[in-house]
């Protein structure tokens, strides 16, 4: 078999092996730190079921909202769409379809209010690219109009493909990815600006000697123009990337882990500690939550919370999402009361962490099933997500859904 075809399958049996076990073994979710709470008054809804028609299917992305409450995604079946909350419902609008690209990572507003995003590989070859969506500049008159799609690179030709994380902006408006192996090492890259279009910088390569391999997750970005990230392999690392004149950009590990996953990526707390997740590992190879707080010279690791359940891979594969308060928001893809996954919320309380569950997906799926996108939140502390499967718009309840939660 060949090397492309190994890591194409690595990805597709990670997830068969964790829907296998999620679909077999139930699974009971309790706290390793502190306290296991159950949600109290949040009201949990689907606000729409994907159909595999024009709308698309098996969302793997979360959402980005806008300053109206606007939601925005992507399915891993070629399209981008936005809900718009109405007082009758959310009003389901397509803004544009990939006739071939599969998308695995979200869509992010740039500074120019277009969205920018990223598609895989196409079954045919073609590379994956990374692309901007623009509104039209007259009133639709319709529910669904296109919005026009502008192709800013084919990402490294082909060698490697775009990673699950979301695209993120500098000040200047250069933006920052990362791709996965393919036939070459995955890379960290800026695409910069210029008169003639947009140019990519390879910032680092992968090579898996100590340095990471396989960066899902994408990166982040803190107010010194540094990058922050982690790679998933054997064992997973969180890296650093700072730019030095001269010398290009220099990579630090921040911390390695003991056979650990980190797919999710990174979030920062107001005091500048370094929030992620892992799908394996913990006490029960479930996965955890960690954080890194900066201490002189190095980092300094903490276990915030050990998941419970089938050791397959069925923690956290979307980053996390921190709130004003610093409680911690995220989704699992297996745990949970059903082993379909759930929706969980971590509160920093004396002496460590108290863990709720805000909802555990039920297995008829009916629902959601297996979130694979994080958390977002709206200006009124609403929760919304997706789920990669499940729901009733479908055959086999299989197409993923849309959710939200209320406090």
């Amino acid at each position: 078999m060949s090397g492309k075809k190994q890591f194409r399958n690595s990805i597709a049996d990670a997830i068969s092996r964790a829907s296998a076990a999620a679909l077999a073994i139930a699974v009971v979710l309790s706290a390793s730190i502190v306290l296991t709470e159950q949600a109290q008054g949040q009201t949990y809804r689907v606000i729409y079921n994907f159909t595999g028609g024009i709308d698309g299917a098996v969302p793997y992305a979360g959402l980005t909202i806008d300053a109206s409450g606007n939601l925005y995604g992507t399915t891993n079946t070629g399209t981008v769409y936005r809900l718009m909350p109405k007082s009758s419902g959310w009003i389901f609008s397509l803004l544009y379809r990939f006739s071939a690209h599969q998308i695995f990572a979200g869509v992010v507003f740039g500074p120019d209010g277009s969205l920018y995003g990223t598609t895989w590989q196409t079954n045919f070859g073609e590379p994956g690219i990374a692309f901007a969506l623009s509104p039209l500049a007259t009133v639709c008159p319709a529910t669904t109009c296109l919005w026009t799609q502008t192709v800013l690179y084919d990402i490294t030709d082909g060698d490697t493909v775009p990673s699950f994380g979301n695209l993120v902006f500098d000040a200047s408006g250069n933006i920052y990815g990362t791709t996965l192996p393919y036939s070459a090492p995955g890379v960290a890259y800026q695409l910069a600006r210029s008169s003639t279009g947009w140019t990519e910088n390879v910032l680092h390569t992968f090579s898996g000697q100590g340095d990471g391999y396989n960066p899902y997750g994408g990166m982040i970005l803190d107010s010194g123009g540094n990058l922050y990230g982690t790679t998933c392999d054997y064992d997973g690392v969180v890296f650093k990337l700072t730019y030095s004149p001269g010398s290009g950009w220099i990579e630090t590990i921040l911390h390695t882990f003991q056979g650990d996953c980190p797919y999710s990526g990174l979030i920062f707390d107001a005091s500048g500690n370094l929030y992620g997740a892992t799908t394996a590992g913990g006490e029960e190879n479930a996965g955890t939550v960690f954080r890194l707080t900066p201490s002189g010279n190095g980092w300094n690791y903490s276990l915030i919370y050990s998941f419970t359940g089938s050791p397959n891979q069925c923690g956290p594969w979307g980053p996390l999402y921190i709130d004003r308060a610093g409680s911690l928001y995220g989704t699992t893809y297996c745990d949970g009361e059903n082993g379909m996954g759930n929706i969980f919320k971590l509160t920093p309380s004396v002496g460590g962490w108290t863990y709720t569950s805000l909802k555990d997906f039920a297995l008829d799926g009916h629902d959601g099933a297996h979130p694979i996108g994080g958390v977002a939140a709206d200006a009124r502390g609403n929760l919304y997500g997706t789920t990669s499967s499940g729901g009733t718009g479908c055959r086999y309840n299989a197409c993923g859904v849309v959710w939200e939660i209320t406090p």
